[in-house]
């Protein structure tokens, strides 16, 4: 059995467990409220299935919003997408820390999904903060980027920049990314990007000037 299914299996026993606390504490409530009320005894066949089914799905809640905290390993970075279902798988495994294993996982989804920035934004983030593959965390930020929304571009190649810059102490690594973003498109993005380059240059410019 593989890890993915033996944790599907586990799950559904923990829901198990619950929905069978939950039909215990339903048939004594029913039998109490019984005593209490005068009922007739066909409460004793309501109370348990009521009890299961209220303990299954906060069991169920519960378990989903523990889920989606695993979100901070893979995409940890400002706002998060929601997990989806897709992605449960390597968001698993890197809660697990087999960061790998979840890199592995999410280039499968982006194979699967050639037109779909957000695994290649997961895979990015995963080698950039769990991984320490700055360069991998280039490229496939670039990889994202171009399949992106207009209005995704400008954020993704800010993570770009971010990557060059603290990462691997050459911001002018992202000189053509952000030569791209100012070209193609328009508002505040592209007048961050013009202000980018314009202080990169200059930096560039200095160090050389410096050196001479």
């Amino acid at each position: 059995m593989t890890d993915r299914h033996e944790g599907d299996f586990a799950a559904r026993i923990h829901l198990a467990a619950w929905a069978l606390v939950g039909a215990g504490i339903g048939f004594f409530g029913a039998i109490a409220a019984a005593r209490a009320y005068g009922l007739s005894g066909w409460v004793l066949f309501v109370g348990p299935p009521i009890g299961a089914a209220v303990c299954y799905a906060g069991a169920w809640l519960v378990s989903r919003a523990a889920g989606g905290a695993v979100l901070g390993i893979v995409a940890p970075s400002g706002r998060t997408t929601p997990s989806a279902p897709e992605y449960s798988y390597a968001d698993a495994l890197a809660a697990r820390g087999q960061f790998e294993q979840a890199a592995a996982a999410l280039q499968a989804n982006a194979a699967e999904r050639p037109l779909d920035p957000e695994p290649r934004l997961r895979l990015a983030r995963l080698y950039r903060d769990r991984l320490g593959r700055p360069e991998d965390a280039l490229a496939w930020f670039r990889r994202a980027r171009d399949v992106a929304r207009p209005a995704q571009a400008s954020s993704i190649v800010r993570e770009l920049l971010d990557v060059a810059r603290r990462h691997l102490a050459d911001p002018g690594r992202a000189l053509p990314d952000l030569a791209r973003l100012a070209e193609t498109e328009h508002g505040a993005g592209a007048d961050w990007a013009r202000r980018q380059l314009k202080e990169i240059r200059r930096s560039v410019w200095d160090a050389g000037q410096s050196g001479e």
